[in-house]
């Protein structure tokens, strides 16, 4: 499968900031599945890390896979300095075995 262009790898970055602004909302998210977040976590289309930075305190490993690169660079910033999360960018094929 072709990779998209990197001019189609952005995504309007304020939806997601707007998505950010409902915890509740979130925590639902996270509650509905934290029972089997432990251990190895891979998260697909971690966007800005608004669900992520949720969890992460309390698995071993999170594998932060986010296709746009607008906001894979906010991602990144957001956990660097956590040794146990990782994060890539690009899609999910190009990340499976890292």
């Amino acid at each position: 499968m072709a990779s998209p262009s990197d001019s189609t790898r952005l995504y309007e970055i304020r939806s997601l900031e707007v998505g950010s602004d409902l915890p509740q909302y979130h925590d639902w998210v996270v509650d509905a599945f934290r029972a089997q977040l432990h251990g190895r976590v891979i998260e697909v289309g971690a966007g800005i890390g608004t669900v992520a930075e949720r969890y992460a305190g309390q698995v071993d490993e999170a594998v932060l896979v986010e296709p746009a690169r607008n906001l894979h660079e906010v991602l990144a910033s957001k956990f660097a300095g956590k040794r146990h999360v990782r994060t890539f960018c690009g899609l999910l094929e190009e990340a499976v075995g890292r």
